[in-house]
């Protein structure tokens, strides 16, 4: 989970796609998927909020009525 939040926030932030080797690539982020069917989902979504709303970015629904 707290690689995922830090690698999440990082894209959020610098507005790329980090890969795992690094590299950044530029690219407009509008949204952040979060999967659910690991066994570290929740801990991972949880942890990830926390990191976003702490660094001023925010949360808000991706779609609504």
């Amino acid at each position: 989970p707290d690689e995922a939040a830090a690698r999440a926030l990082a894209m959020g932030e610098e507005g790329a796609i980090v890969t795992v080797s690094g590299r950044r690539l530029p690219t407009a982020i509008g949204s952040i998927c979060v999967h659910g069917d690991g066994a570290h989902a929740v801990a991972s979504a949880r942890l990830l909020r926390q990191r976003i709303t702490a660094a001023g970015i925010a949360v808000r629904a991706f779609a609504g009525p």
